[in-house]
This record gives C-alpha cells, sequence and structure tokens, in this order.
C-alpha cells in the first residue's frame, strides 16, 4: 500500500499492502493510515471505501456542482497516484526492494 500526500505526490505510507484484486485493503486501513492522520486531515481513496469516515470516495451518480468537482479532483489526485504506483513498482522491479519485499510477497502468497 502506497499513501501519497494530496497535490505533491511525497510518499507519506508505505506498507506490504494485500494482492491486488483482494478487499483485505480493507482491514488494512484503520491500523496503518489512521494512526498516521492529524485530526483535520482526510484520505481519498477507492470505491470499495465508500462510506467510511475521513475517508474521500467518488459520487457514484453526481448531481450538484460541489459533488462534481470534488469527483473531478477525486479523479486528478487517483491519477497522480496511479503515475507514482507505475513508476514505484518499474523501480522495484530494477533494484534493491525488489529483494527486500521478496520475503513480504512469498509471505502472502
Amino acid at each position: 500500500m502506497l499513501g501519497t500526500a494530496l497535490g505533491c505526490s511525497r510518499i507519506v505510507l508505505m506498507t506490504p499492502g494485500v494482492p491486488a484484486g483482494t478487499n483485505d485493503e480493507l482491514s488494512l486501513v484503520p491500523g496503518t493510515v489512521f494512526p498516521n492522520l492529524h485530526d483535520d486531515e482526510m484520505i481519498a481513496a477507492d470505491r470499495v471505501f465508500e462510506g467510511i469516515n475521513r475517508i474521500m470516495t467518488k459520487v457514484s451518480e453526481p448531481t450538484t456542482a460541489a459533488e462534481l468537482i470534488s469527483n473531478r479532483m477525486i479523479h486528478l489526485m487517483a491519477a497522480r497516484h496511479e503515475g507514482l504506483n507505475k513508476k514505484f513498482r518499474e523501480f522495484e522491479q530494477q533494484s534493491i526492494l525488489a529483494a527486500a519485499f521478496a520475503g513480504l510477497r512469498d509471505f502472502r502468497a
């Protein structure tokens, strides 16, 4: 799991995460992300986190200007974050991180 600061792509959280396609990340958030937030901070995340306090997700069927703007902002944040994820995966495959995280991958499998 990779967490980035909104607006600047600075990495603020990195945990081993879970295999892609599982919903186990729902169980990781309370113990990994929330303790690192200040009282006035929120996170933006995929719709799988919809309805959880302090997590912004896209509105499924936006009807107001505010909802449309919110969805657009979350879309832009997600695009920036996914770009960083891609760079991180490329770096991981070509570096010592591959060796460092190899044991974690084996553990999760």
